[in-house]
């Protein structure tokens, strides 16, 4: 039987959706600041490659129809004030469509940060069918 998990690493510091969306004065719609978009694409093409690989490993294609339990587990190389809430938002952003269709389809959510002095800031991602 094929488990269906996925687990990897990024090297780059997460970002947070609040206090990043902007509204248009004319229409007064929200959209989003630059470097959050830049951060859900890159992301959401680390995701693919990390999806990719599995399916290879495994010759299963992943079930995208499913239920989800997503932990996040943030190391922060300073000691900066940050609301891991808010990197959840963007994370399960850029993950839609490549894991699951939709974020409501999570059910379980579980998250940890950490500083450890000097590091690289980096997060890891665990993903697994319920």
């Amino acid at each position: 039987m094929v488990e269906f998990k996925i687990t990897f690493e990024c090297w780059k510091k997460p970002v947070s959706k609040k206090n990043k969306m902007k509204f248009n004065r004319r229409h007064g719609r929200a959209y989003k600041d630059p470097s959050v978009r830049e951060f859900e694409e890159w992301l959401h093409e680390e995701a693919l490659q990390e999806k990719r690989k599995w399916e290879q490993l495994t010759c299963y294609e992943w079930k995208q129809d499913q239920k989800y339990k997503l932990s996040v587990v943030v190391v922060a190389g300073t000691r900066r004030r940050f609301d891991i809430q808010n990197v959840f938002d963007t994370i399960c952003d850029s993950l839609q469509g490549v894991f699951y269709e939709d974020d409501s389809q999570i059910v379980e959510i579980s998250g940890k940060k950490t500083y450890e002095q000097g590091a690289k800031d980096r997060f890891s991602i665990y993903i697994e069918i319920v």
